[in-house]
C-alpha cells in the first residue's frame, strides 16, 4: 500500500472517530451540563423588554429588579390582586403524550417527551405601598420537567414553593454634577423554601414507590436575602435622560436551613446585573409615561463557566398613556409584550424564550406569561402622576 493510500485511509478514521466522539457529546454532554440561569423573579414587563429592566426598573417589580427604583413610588397604594401565570409552549403540544402517561411511566412512555419542556409558574404578591416604600407577601410555586440524552436517559426535575416576606425602599439624592441625580435602595427577603432541582436516572424514576418522590423534597427552610442596587440619572436637557444602573440581586448565594442539613431546599443563587438606558419623552410638557425607553445590561455576571451571550440582555419600550408595548432580546431570542392599564386593573402579557444549556442556542425554551394586577391608589391617580410629571418638567425641582 502506498504512502498516500495509507494516509488517507489514518485520515478517514481520524474524521469517523472525530464524529464519533462528537455524536456522543451531543447524546451525553446535555445532561452533564448547565441548566438555565435561574432568576428567582421574573416580571411581565421586564421580560418584555428582553429583562433589561435594572436600568429602567420603576414600578412595583423594582423591589425583585433594582429597588432604587421605588424612589418614583410616591403614591399609598394597596395591590391586592396579581397573580402571574407562566407557562411553556411544550405543555400544550405535550398534552396527548401526558395521557398516556396515565397508566404508568414506562421507557416507551418517557420517549415521547424527550426534549420537550414542561414548565409553570405561578405567583402572587399582594402588597402595600407608601411613599418610597413597599411591604408583602410573596408566594410563589414552580414546576419545571426536561428529559433528556436517549443514550443515558434521565430526567431534569424542579419543583420549588417559595414563600414569605419582601420588602425594600428607595431614596433619590443628588448626583456628582448639576442635573444629576442618584437612587439607591435595599431590598429584603424572608423566604421559606421547599422542594427539589437534581437530575433522576430514567431507570430509577420507572421503578421509584411514591416514598421515593416524597423523599426528593425538601421540607421548609428558611432563608433570608438582600438585594442592593442604584440608578444613576443624567440629565440631557428637558426631554431625554441617561442612565446608569447596577444591582446585586440576593447579594451572595442564599442558603436555606442549616449547612449541615441532611436534605435542605436548592439554595437561591446571587445575580450581579449592570446595564444602562436612554429615556426619550415626547415633549417636556408630557406625562412621565409618554416616553421611549432603549435599555441594555449583563445579568449573571459573577457566574462562571457559561457561554457570554446567554449573560446579554436589551429592550425598548413605548408608553403612551396607559398602554405600554414592549420588545427586545433575553439572551439570544427575541421577546415581545404589552400592558393595558384600565385603571384599577391592569392586563399585562409577554412571550420570552430562555436559553437551557450552558451555550447559547442549543436548546431553547418558548414561554408565555399572563398577569392581572388589581390596583387601589389611595392617593390618587392622577395626583401621582402630576408628581411624576414635575420630576421631567422643570426638571424635578421639588
Amino acid at each position: 500500500m502506498s504512502a498516500s493510500s495509507t494516509r488517507r485511509l489514518t485520515s478517514q478514521a481520524t474524521g469517523r472517530r472525530a464524529a464519533a466522539a462528537a455524536l456522543l457529546i451531543m447524546l451525553v454532554a446535555p445532561a452533564a451540563m448547565a441548566k438555565e440561569l435561574t432568576e428567582f423573579y421574573r416580571g411581565v414587563r421586564a421580560m418584555g423588554m428582553g429583562n433589561a429592566f435594572t436600568a429602567v426598573a420603576d414600578d412595583s417589580d423594582a423591589v425583585f429588579y433594582n429597588p432604587a427604583g421605588l424612589a418614583f413610588n410616591q403614591s399609598l397604594a394597596f395591590e391586592f390582586l396579581n397573580p402571574k401565570f407562566d407557562v411553556s409552549q411544550d405543555d400544550y403540544t405535550s398534552i396527548a403524550n401526558m395521557k398516556s402517561t396515565a397508566g404508568g411511566l414506562s421507557g416507551d412512555t418517557i420517549q415521547k417527551f424527550f426534549g420537550k419542556h414542561l414548565y409553570a409558574n405561578g405567583t402572587v404578591f399582594p402588597a402595600v405601598y407608601f411613599p418610597n416604600f413597599v411591604m408583602g407577601f410573596y408566594y410563589s410555586g414552580t414546576f419545571h420537567v426536561v428529559p433528556r440524552n436517549l443514550a443515558l436517559p434521565n430526567i431534569e426535575a424542579t419543583y420549588l414553593i417559595d414563600r414569605g416576606v419582601v420588602s425594600g425602599f428607595g431614596v433619590e439624592t443628588r448626583g456628582f454634577k448639576k442635573l444629576h441625580y442618584l437612587r439607591f435602595g435595599v431590598g429584603l427577603k424572608w423566604l421559606t423554601r421547599s422542594g427539589f432541582d437534581g437530575t433522576i436516572p430514567l431507570t430509577r424514576l420507572a421503578t421509584a414507590d411514591t416514598g421515593y418522590l416524597r423523599a426528593l423534597a425538601s421540607d421548609d427552610a428558611t432563608g433570608f436575602a438582600a438585594t442592593l442596587g442604584f440608578q444613576y440619572d443624567i440629565t440631557l436637557g428637558k426631554q431625554d435622560t441617561f442612565v446608569l444602573a447596577s444591582a446585586w440581586q440576593d447579594a451572595g448565594d442564599v442558603t436555606f436551613g442549616s449547612r449541615t442539613a441532611g436534605n435542605p431546599p436548592p439554595p437561591l443563587r446571587n445575580n450581579l446585573s449592570a446595564g444602562g438606558a436612554f429615556i426619550h419623552r415626547f415633549s417636556s410638557a408630557a406625562r412621565a409615561k409618554n416616553n421611549v425607553k432603549l435599555s441594555a445590561e449583563g445579568r449573571h455576571l459573577l457566574q462562571s463557566g457559561i457561554d457570554p451571550r446567554l449573560r446579554l440582555h436589551a429592550g425598548a419600550e413605548w408608553q403612551l398613556g396607559r398602554l405600554g408595548i414592549q420588545a427586545g432580546v433575553n439572551q439570544t431570542s427575541l421577546t415581545g409584550g404589552f400592558y393595558y392599564d384600565f385603571w384599577l386593573m391592569k392586563l399585562s402579557a409577554v412571550t420570552y424564550a430562555v436559553d437551557t444549556q450552558s451555550l447559547a442556542m442549543m436548546d431553547r425554551e418558548r414561554r408565555y406569561m399572563l398577569q392581572l394586577t388589581m390596583r387601589l391608589d389611595l392617593i390618587g391617580i392622577d395626583r401621582r402622576t402630576l408628581k411624576e410629571d414635575d420630576r421631567y418638567r422643570y426638571p424635578r425641582r421639588f
